[in-house]
């Protein structure tokens, strides 16, 4: 039964109170804040006789956003001495989302256990209760790892300590050591026999021993590097993705992880089926078996050979593609290309300033590379908030040049068991797959050009984008 009618007086202050108003300004929900809460008022009917809010899906949403505005409850013992009286239910809070031993926010595992409200602030994580947000939504409470006044402090050096990364160097092929000794060892039996037969004195066997040796050792290389024409028909038999060889073992091994992973994906998801990647070298290998190349830049990247960087320069004026990535987003402050001003960032210039580069600008809403296979709006990789510039003059041609700064490989990259190598940040999951996107857009724009550009795919996009 509905006894009294509650109307907003006008007064001064009555318009900073309004938190919502019809048309005509009259107040429909109004607030005042009242000790650490508020009271919050809806002026309108329970019925539609007035007003259909109450009535409408409106009215719910508008309620769930009070309520996520709300502290929360307070888990107290009720106040009584009487032995029979139950004291009050301790609030738990079911796990929502809890962070990995990667630092990724994913759902949590079967025998994750809830919280209690009273013991968020000053409980400690662990196996059963990992850190994360617990609650339903929109009530997500965070369930911290470290204590609000923790203080955190640099590590320092730390004395003898050496800094190595969990992929380890290319294996060594032993089949070239087994096909020298077997050589040998044919030589060694055939001049035996000479010997036994007597078709050899045996005074000439201490003197012809030794050129025997010294002939199968020399006629088996000791690093047998592969062979220019051989890599030429292994690059030209099928389409492959390259990498720029850096140097650095780790980080090869990385871009060679990412490569293959995006190979498969490629495989899996598109028509294009690319062969196992391929290193490349500037200084001695040619660029133009590939249509598209991944150039990790380290800090302490080599300077290249002036002949070296006429070769990637002839290499993007002649239609080939390369993604430049500095790796630095997460260390990123205000500057030029990528929006990063880090110690990778400082590396690629100095390439830069060497190489004839158009102007470059950040890729625009619409542009070829948001639509080649996905809808796009943003390319992000192991971080995210980096832009990735493109030529601003490669209107009617691929652009021979992407810079990005979010660490592609880095999100790419699988080791041979198919985990993850590193954890994406901040998005979890749904970023890496925007980034895998993201490389399988790169690839097939290097591959097909700006086809997509036509206007015949615009009523195709149109409806995607409508749905």
């Amino acid at each position: 039964t509905v006894t009294r009618q509650v109307l907003a007086e006008p007064s001064l202050d009555l318009n900073q109170r309004t938190w919502a108003r019809l048309e005509d300004g009259t107040p429909l929900v109004t607030a005042r804040r009242r000790g650490e809460g508020w009271i919050i008022l809806f002026h309108t009917t329970a019925n539609a006789s007035w007003s259909n809010l109450p009535l409408s899906g409106l009215f719910v949403e508008m309620l769930q956003r009070l309520v996520a505005l709300a502290p929360g409850l307070r888990a107290k013992p009720a106040r009584t001495t009487s032995p029979h009286a139950n004291p009050a239910i301790e609030t738990l809070l079911a796990p929502a989302r809890v962070l990995n031993g990667f630092g990724e926010l994913v759902k949590p595992p079967p025998d994750t256990e809830a919280i209690a409200l009273k013991t968020l602030d000053t409980g400690t994580p662990g196996p059963r209760r990992p850190p994360g947000f617990y609650g339903s939504p929109p009530h997500l409470r965070a369930f911290n790892l470290l204590p609000a006044d923790a203080d955190l402090k640099l590590l320092g050096a730390v004395p003898k300590a050496q800094i190595k990364g969990y992929i380890l160097p290319g294996q060594e092929e032993l089949a070239k050591w087994f096909l020298l000794i077997a050589t040998l060892l044919f030589l060694v039996d055939g001049l035996v026999l000479l010997i036994l037969t007597g078709h050899l004195g045996r005074r000439m066997a201490p003197v012809l021993i030794p050129i025997f040796l010294l002939l199968g050792s020399a006629s088996f290389p000791v690093q047998a590097g592969e062979h220019s024409d051989e890599r030429a028909i292994k690059a030209t038999r099928t389409t492959n993705l390259a990498y720029i060889r850096t140097g650095d073992a780790v980080l090869d091994a990385i871009s060679r992880a990412a490569l293959t992973s995006l190979s498969a994906i490629l495989t899996r998801r598109t028509a294009f089926e690319p062969g196992p990647p391929m290193a490349v070298d500037p200084e001695r290998d040619d660029l133009v078996f590939f249509p598209f190349l991944y150039w990790p830049i380290a800090r302490n990247a080599e300077t290249l050979s002036p002949a070296a960087l006429a070769k990637i320069d002839a290499y993007m004026k002649l239609g080939g593609t390369i993604l430049i990535d500095t790796r630095d987003q997460l260390r990123a402050l205000p500057g030029p290309y990528g929006g990063s001003s880090g110690p990778n960032s400082d590396a690629l210039r100095q390439i830069l300033q060497k190489l004839d580069i158009p102007p470059l600008m950040q890729v625009p809403p619409g542009h070829v590379l948001t639509k080649s296979f996905y809808l796009m709006r943003d390319f992000p990789g192991r971080w995210q908030g980096g832009a990735l510039w493109t030529d601003r003059s490669a209107n009617d041609r691929v652009s021979g040049i992407l810079i990005g700064s979010n660490d592609y490989a880095g999100a790419w990259a699988r080791d041979d068991q198919g985990n993850w190598l590193f954890p994406v940040i901040p998005g979890g999951m749904v970023q890496r797959e925007d980034a895998i996107r993201a490389g399988v857009n790169i690839v097939l724009y290097a591959l097909t050009g700006n086809y997509k550009a036509d206007q015949v795919h615009v009523p195709a996009i149109l409806e995607r984008l409508g749905q």
